[in-house]
């Protein structure tokens, strides 16, 4: 995390029995993400796991996904949508607002607050 350009990489380490999975999602501007996965796989499970299969499997998710989060974002542009409360369960989410919300205030200059 690199915390002087606001720049957050979040990351997500899956395991499964056979392999394991990174996906690294880096922000490249207020839309946009760069997002990168990995599998990795055991040299002795190469020879006995379907590779292609696992990997086909997983980018299909991973598209599905992004399909649904572009849906979303796009009604969040709408004229109708109001801000919402979150689930109890999106307790990560209230933390990552509150430190986007303490960088913000950390960067506040006087002068950008006398122009409000």
């Amino acid at each position: 995390m690199v915390l002087g350009s606001m720049r957050a990489t979040l990351r997500f380490i899956v395991g499964h029995v056979d392999y394991m999975r990174t996906v690294r999602l880096a922000p490249l501007g207020p839309e946009q993400i760069e997002l990168t996965a990995e599998w990795l796989f055991a040299p002795d499970a190469l020879a006995e796991t379907d590779i292609d299969n696992i990997v086909a499997f997983g980018t299909q998710v991973l598209e599905e996904d992004a399909a649904i989060c572009e849906v979303n974002q796009k009604g969040l542009r709408s004229m109708r949508h109001q801000a919402g409360v979150l689930m109890p369960e999106e307790y990560d989410l209230h933390r990552f607002h509150d430190w986007v919300r303490g960088r913000h205030a950390a960067f506040r200059t006087p002068s950008a607050d006398s122009a409000r």
